[in-house]
């Protein structure tokens, strides 16, 4: 069994579960490159994934699509976490919004 407000992959794209209805059914948000929707799944659709270790006040390059007004490979500062699908705060030279652990990837100098 899953627990409320985790991350797990679904068709191969990282899914936040919203809501665990009697158990057995999930409502989950799939992520995918461009944007994320909404579905009910049963457990056996979905299985564990690994979240990116993300931490507070490191840099990071922003590699999704979803934000319009923010282009990937933008550098990006975590300067808050908060909870839900979206708990990072990003600030880049664009302004400040907040993203998943799967929109962001380490920048190796």
């Amino acid at each position: 069994m899953f627990e409320q407000h985790s991350w797990v992959k679904y068709k191969g794209k990282p899914a936040y579960i919203i809501f665990v209805h009697t158990g057995y059914l999930y409502e989950i948000m799939v992520l995918t490159d461009t944007s994320s929707y909404k579905v009910f799944v049963t457990e056996n659709e979905i299985t564990d994934i690994q979240i990116p270790k993300i931490s507070l006040n490191n840099c990071y390059l922003y590699k999704s699509f979803r934000i319009n007004y923010l282009p990937p490979d933008t550098v990006a500062t975590v300067t808050a976490i908060e909870n839900g699908p979206y708990p990072y705060v990003i600030e880049t030279k664009y302004g400040t919004c907040n993203v998943s652990p799967f929109d962001l990837q380490p920048i190796n100098y």
